[in-house]
């Protein structure tokens, strides 16, 4: 790139990022946000997915139950399956809501063991570590049948900094967590 008026190189300055600033990006890259996932966000997600689920489970249950389709009956049903995703996402929503807190901590590796043992005695398992970045993911493997699978917004996701760590994640499974760390 050059000047427009003298010709001459232009280069940018060099971007200056703390190591800190590279592991957030390398995390932010892996688990695709560090903020946590607001109430409608949370619900439209398990919207579309219970909703698409119930409103194609409900049709075919019955088709196959009364072993002929009948158009009225199939899309009576398909409304009620898309009524019966509201009315889950509308109950789950609120305790899988997004959260984040922050837990003090002495020792990093006593305080990884206590957490990955937490974690266990909840049923959540290690997906993945990346220096001070642990993702923890729920424990059931029903939720990843599907192409687009609700498990990804139940993930655990622990920051360690040098005296905290930053734990974000579903309302629920965060505040079980904290009360078992504290």
């Amino acid at each position: 790139m050059t000047c427009p008026q003298c010709a001459f190189p232009l280069t940018p300055p060099p971007r200056t990022t703390s190591t800190r600033q590279r592991e957030e990006g390398k995390a932010i890259a892996e688990v695709g946000y560090l903020e946590p996932r607001g109430f409608w966000e949370t619900w439209l997600f398990l919207w579309l997915y219970f909703g698409l689920v119930f409103a194609l489970m409900f049709p075919g249950v019955s088709t196959v139950i009364l072993g002929k389709a009948n158009l009225e009956l199939i899309s009576f049903l398909s409304i009620i399956g898309l009524v019966t995703g509201v009315v889950t996402a509308s109950m789950l929503a609120s305790q899988m809501k997004g959260i984040k807190i922050a837990v003090p901590i002495g020792d990093k590796n006593t305080f990884v063991t206590k957490l990955t043992v937490a974690m266990g005695e909840l049923r959540f398992r290690l997906k993945s570590r990346q220096d001070d970045y642990l993702v923890f993911e729920p424990p059931t493997i029903s939720l990843k049948i599907l192409p687009f699978s609700p498990a990804r917004i139940f993930e655990v996701i622990v920051i360690l900094d040098t005296d905290s760590a930053t734990i974000l994640g579903p309302r629920t499974p965060v505040n079980r967590l904290q009360s078992r760390l504290v």
